[in-house]
């Protein structure tokens, strides 16, 4: 029985991730690399053994190659509030050297009722999950007026990445807050800006102004030492409400 052909981007995806080519991913699943390549372009059906021997390879759960972001929750979660009922969620961050930090969020249930996120950080569009920088994963605690995600690497579990954001009374499509995580150059841990979405944000002066750091809100910085970033755009400024 063959496996989904949506099973072979990920299975590139997390390839990439690990710095490994096609010859020594294949290698060490005992198959040529046209076969494998066969596999990550949905060529050639996967059985389950060779499902099994990737995903030991790339060391990642074959759970992991086969979760489709698309899909719905197969149990619901009784602590989603907001736009946390969606299975899918968009993150906007901006990071001047990068212009846009983009990433995707997939939430699912799990059969104790809990929700679990997985993060595709870093991401060139919102539609190529499977060139994304590193995936995140971890536990959702939402509450109707704030949530929390703490999020480990799936290939590295010392890479952690946090996400705080809070619902905004008369603003039914975003939550603003914050991304906590290891700066991309030096490995310093950093704090930006960041805006979940239901929908794709427009990626223009608005919203690059919503998420950038104002003066006032570092001359705050410098009286009390304490990062606070309450001024945030409204809504209809940086999404499309259609």
């Amino acid at each position: 029985m063959g496996i989904p052909d949506a099973v072979g981007s990920k299975i590139r995806m997390y390839r990439r991730l690990k710095c490994l080519s096609q010859e020594e991913l294949a290698a060490q699943i005992y198959k040529s690399k046209s076969v494998l390549s066969k596999y990550e372009l949905g060529q050639s059906n996967l059985d389950i053994s060779t499902l099994c021997a990737i995903a030991s390879a790339l060391e990642i759960s074959p759970a992991a190659l086969l979760d489709i972001p698309e899909r719905k929750s197969y149990m619901p979660a009784p602590s989603r509030f907001g736009i946390f009922q969606n299975d899918t969620l968009y993150l906007m961050a901006s990071i001047k050297n990068l212009k846009f930090w983009r990433g995707v969020l997939t939430l699912r249930g799990t059969p104790d009722g809990q929700t679990i996120i997985r993060l595709y950080s870093m991401l060139p569009s919102f539609s190529e999950l499977d060139r994304c920088k590193a995936v995140y994963e971890g536990p959702l605690s939402s509450f109707s007026t704030n949530t929390a995600m703490l999020l480990s690497n799936v290939l590295d579990p010392a890479d952690m990445t946090g996400i705080f954001v809070y619902a905004r009374k008369g603003n039914y499509h975003i939550c603003p807050g914050l991304l906590v995580q290891f700066a991309y150059r030096d490995n310093a841990p950093s704090v930006v800006k960041t805006i979940l979405s239901d929908v794709p944000l427009r990626e223009d002066a608005s919203t690059e102004a919503a998420l950038t750091i104002r003066k006032d809100e570092l001359t705050q910085f410098h009286r009390s030492n304490v990062i606070s970033f309450p001024c945030f755009a409204q809504e209809e400024q940086i999404i499309d409400l259609k």
